[in-house]
């Protein structure tokens, strides 16, 4: 039978009024849910709408250099404009472009509501159905899958549901794989959403359409999770959203509580009777690691977690009043709907991105260092318990392999050979940005100092100009490493004193890499991760120096 399909949609995530992601960003979060998927249920990732701007372009070039494993990458468009050919589209062209680096599947939106084709696209209802038929032909007949978002879909139906329905067949009959229905308002309420889509799957079986549906819901009304899961209830098999709750206006459906909601509710009872009835399963996720790719994903965004969201946040299972922790002492599920380990929440958090314990850090610690080391070794154990260290401090290292692997050759006896040893930074001042830099490095225990300036820019690139003019001398092949990718959050909630977490993803033209730095000072963390990131880049190129 088919299984629900996840689909994480950081494109329309990233139309946040508040956020602005990097294409490193992006894939450094792909990754992560990598870690979510398994071979049996890919996860498919929407990254981006390459026919709007340079920057999502640029995101498919780079795909390449990350690890995608159980992703499916997708990319985003729109159907042709009006008195135009799909042929002669920039959009539909820039979307079949992004084959050349590996992408299969186009996701495009077309008009599924007619007041907003006559006002919107200001076409004829003949002429928006002949967009969508010849914008899908077109993508078919590159060798593409179509997934066809009905944008407005709810609204439309409940005005014209005769269009609304027209412009659903005319995307199935043309070729599209699967078709979104869309509350792209985000209006509706459960009752609604329920309703629309029994009729729209009664309707479409009628008229000899068997298709995949899915839902794509915006949270206006507070309820894009209700209505995402009562859309499954009633036989979509598809879900779009994103794994943290971010988006346009107050976001799209938040993936890990639909998650977490599949995982707990819908192996029995009615939901399970419901998923039977449409010839549905649950898809096969490491739903352990639920809990640490939501905070890896809030981390290397930027976005400051919510402690009270469902399953993930850290006060979910966490209990204060007196009479609940008696309770749960006495026997657990008293006053616990779930037990949350089941995703990797547990009180004491989060510890090398999935689960504490020894045996699990050993585990890695042998994929590391490509040989076995026993759980037993006091060097496990010295590693777990600086990780806890970090994640009391507000680290949260996640699915970074650039940080486990500097942690784990430290403890086995690697010497980091590069250090910040002094550093001073000025910037500003009448107006303007430019910003300057003076360091005391340590290269295998020699002392050099490096300087820089650079102009209309920050004190941070300042620092990564000067301890790379002075690299580039003595290992010509550092020219290559950039910083592709930089994030700020609070690492914990302490007022003005708060810490910051800052993140710094590099790259090169082989690999990009990321590391995280922690301080009360945003330039003492951003200088930590600094440190960090061209330490391991001497620990891959193994430098003898």
């Amino acid at each position: 039978m088919p299984q629900i399909q996840i689909y994480d949609t950081l494109r329309d995530g990233s139309q946040s009024p508040d956020l602005n992601l990097t294409s490193d960003q992006k894939l450094r979060a792909a990754e992560a849910l990598g870690q979510l998927a398994t071979p049996e249920s890919p996860i498919m990732e929407e990254f981006a709408w390459p026919g709007s701007n340079s920057e999502d372009a640029r995101v498919y070039e780079q795909m390449r250099l990350y690890d995608l494993t159980n992703v499916i990458p997708a990319v985003f468009g729109s159907t042709r404009k009006p008195g135009t050919t799909a042929s002669r589209d920039p959009n539909i062209i820039s979307l079949i472009g992004t084959m050349t680096h590996g992408v299969r599947i186009a996701t495009i939106f077309g008009k599924s509501d007619l007041k907003h084709v006559r006002y919107a696209l200001h076409a004829t209802p003949e002429e928006n159905l002949a967009m969508v038929k010849d914008s899908v032909m077109a993508l078919k007949e590159a060798g593409m899958e179509v997934i066809f978002d009905a944008e407005h879909y709810f609204d439309g139906f409940a005005r014209q549901p005769a269009y609304a329905l027209e412009v659903l067949k005319a995307a199935a009959d043309s070729g599209a794989q699967t078709i979104v229905l869309c509350d792209t308002n985000g209006g509706m309420l459960p009752r609604e959403v329920t309703a629309t889509v029994k009729a729209t799957r009664d309707w479409l079986l009628q008229n000899e359409v068997r298709l995949p549906l899915g839902i794509h819901v915006h949270n206006d009304t507070s309820s894009a999770v209700a209505n995402s899961l009562e859309a499954i209830a009633e036989g979509v098999s598809q879900v779009q959203g994103c794994i943290i709750p971010i988006g346009e206006r107050t976001g799209n459906a938040d993936l890990a509580s639909i998650i977490g909601n599949l995982h707990f509710k819908f192996r029995r009872g009615i939901y399970a009777e419901a998923l039977a009835q449409h010839g549905l399963t649950l898809p096969s996720l490491n739903y352990a690691a639920l809990k640490s790719v939501s905070d890896f994903v809030y981390a290397v965004t930027g976005v400051p977690p919510n402690p009270r969201q469902a399953f993930v946040g850290d006060n979910a299972g966490r209990h204060t009043a007196g009479v609940h922790q008696d309770s749960e002492n006495k026997l657990r599920g008293l006053y616990s709907a779930f037990n949350l380990a089941e995703i990797g929440n547990i009180p004491k958090g989060l510890v090398w991105g999935l689960q504490a314990g020894t045996a699990n850090i050993a585990k890695a610690v042998s994929e590391i260092l490509g040989r076995d080391v026993d759980k037993r070794d006091p060097r496990v154990a010295a590693i777990l318990a600086e990780v806890k260290a970090m994640s009391a401090k507000g680290y949260n290292i996640g699915f970074l392999t650039a940080e486990q692997e500097l942690l784990v050759h430290r403890h086995f006896g690697w010497k980091q050979p590069f250090q910040i040893k002094k550093w001073h930074v000025s910037t500003g001042g009448d107006g303007s940005i430019d910003s300057s830099a003076q360091m005391e490095l340590r290269v295998n225990g020699d002392s050099y100092l490096a300087s820089s300036y650079v102009q209309n820019n920050g004190p941070v690139d300042a620092m990564y100009v000067a301890i790379m003019d002075r690299l580039r001398g003595a290992y010509p092949d550092a020219e290559s490493v950039n910083i592709v990718g930089f994030g700020v959050s609070l690492a914990r909630e302490e007022g003005a004193a708060s810490p910051v977490r800052v993140y710094i993803g590099f790259g090169n033209h082989e690999r990009r890499w990321g590391c995280i730095g922690v301080s009360t000072n945003i330039l003492e963390a951003a200088k930590e991760a600094l440190e960090k990131g061209v330490n391991h880049y001497f620990l891959k190129q193994r430098h003898k120096i």
